[in-house]
């Protein structure tokens, strides 16, 4: 498996309240975006989709816990899988956080985004897009970080 990222040079704006949480199903991905995160100035929390295999009770921890301003969730194969433990998370309401999915297989988009995610990225992707959305999300300071979409979906 191949998580090979190119880091970025931190900029000069102050992110060091500004926190990202990253779920991968491999956690060395997870720690190596988290790193990229860091050197850019952001507070980054790595973590193990297993981790959270408890389901809503397990993410409301880590959310709790690290209060993250924005999480990027890895969805990789088993596809199918992912996507259930995706919609698990997101099945008693919003996360209370913005979402931004990044995957392998194009075709994931259609299951989570237009419901649960900000942005959808397909590997390989660019790092500096990866972290222009999570600067222009973590920008964002509405009343309500993140609305319910899923009504507005059907």
């Amino acid at each position: 498996m191949s998580c090979k990222l190119s880091v970025l040079m931190p900029t000069t704006r102050d992110r060091a309240t500004a926190c990202v949480g990253v779920v991968n199903s491999s956690v060395d991905c997870a720690e190596l975006l988290a790193e990229a995160l860091t050197d850019r100035g952001y507070r980054a929390v790595a973590t193990a989709l297993k981790d959270l295999q408890g389901g809503r009770g397990d993410f409301d921890e880590f959310l709790a816990r690290y209060s993250p301003g924005l999480l990027i969730f890895h969805i990789d194969p088993p596809y199918e899988e992912n996507v259930a433990a995706f919609k698990a998370l997101t099945s008693e309401g919003p996360l209370r956080v913005p979402v931004v999915v990044t995957s392998t297989h194009p075709n994931v988009a259609e299951e989570v985004v237009p419901t649960y995610a900000e942005r959808f990225f397909v590997k390989p992707y660019e790092l500096s897009a990866i972290m222009q959305a999570v600067e222009d999300i973590l920008a964002r300071n509405p009343e309500r970080p993140f609305e319910d979409r899923r009504a507005d979906a059907q």
